[in-house]
């Protein structure tokens, strides 16, 4: 059986990522492939990518907030 997938979150989280990938590179002046591959490879991400968490619905800096307190930044 196919799990019924929510586009309007995928394009959120594609969104989000983007945003926290670019502000990464411009505060901590990270290559982008550095700033991708910390985003990538967090705890934030891996909740963020899950749908059912709904945690793709709280503000993008919000989200930014926590993934610097993650990586001690």
């Amino acid at each position: 059986m196919l799990k019924k997938t929510n586009y309007k979150s995928i394009i959120r989280i594609e969104d989000i990522s983007e945003l926290i990938v670019e502000k990464l590179v411009t505060d901590f002046e990270f290559d982008e492939q550095m700033a991708t591959d910390k985003f990538f490879s967090s705890d934030i991400f891996a909740k963020l990518s899950d749908i059912e968490t709904e945690f793709s619905e709280k503000d993008w800096t919000e989200i930014y907030k926590l993934l610097l307190i993650e990586l001690k930044l």
